[in-house]
């Protein structure tokens, strides 16, 4: 099947496999990018790490420190600074990853294996770079509110999420058979 029949025999991708195919990917993500975070951590934070200078922090205190001790930590050893930019290395990688994958074939991993495509509403076409991202930033208003606009998805006529109508986009369901899925065949010795 070409592509030309995709756009005309397609089917939305339905909220479970929509919802499956971001855990793989979110599972994929962590994989990459827990080491990267581990190093920066610990290149930023003398070898400790974030959590192990704060905890020295408290117990150099007894526990107990003031609002105005702790910002005045936070801000002498520049932690808040250090962790804005881990943040923001953090946050430009997800993006390099959804928007790279989405314009390059319309698919992340987790949407290849589960056979969904991200498309243009319209034309059903991989999606345009400027609507990549606009649909990556448009995950921060479908996370807010308990992710309802993700859940949206369930009850849109064409299972669009908030982030898929800013950036007119739809999720389908890839019928194309894969180039190497051919039927096996069985024979039997008698």
């Amino acid at each position: 099947m070409d592509d030309k029949k995709l756009l005309d025999n397609f089917e939305y991708a339905s909220f479970n496999r929509r919802i499956f195919s971001s855990t793989i990917d979110v599972l994929i993500i962590a994989l990459l990018l827990t080491p990267i975070t581990n190093s920066l951590d610990f290149l930023l934070y003398n070898n400790k790490g974030l959590a192990v200078m704060i905890g020295e922090f408290f117990r150099s205190r007894n526990n107990t420190v003031s609002s105005e001790e702790l910002w005045q930590f936070l801000s002498e050893n520049h932690i808040l600074a250090k962790y804005f930019f881990v943040q923001f290395v953090l946050f430009l990688m997800i993006g390099l990853f959804f928007v790279g994958f989405w314009n390059y074939k319309g698919q992340t991993p987790g949407k290849m294996i589960t056979r969904c495509k991200i498309a243009d509403a319209r034309s059903r076409a991989v999606p345009t770079m400027k609507q990549c991202i606009i649909r990556f930033f448009s995950y921060v208003p479908s996370t807010l509110l308990l992710c309802i606009g993700f859940i949206v998805a369930s009850f849109t006529k064409r299972k669009q999420g908030l982030h898929d109508m800013i950036a007119n986009t739809i999720v389908i369901l890839d019928k194309r058979p894969s180039g190497d899925a051919k039927p096996v065949e069985k024979k039997i010795n008698i």
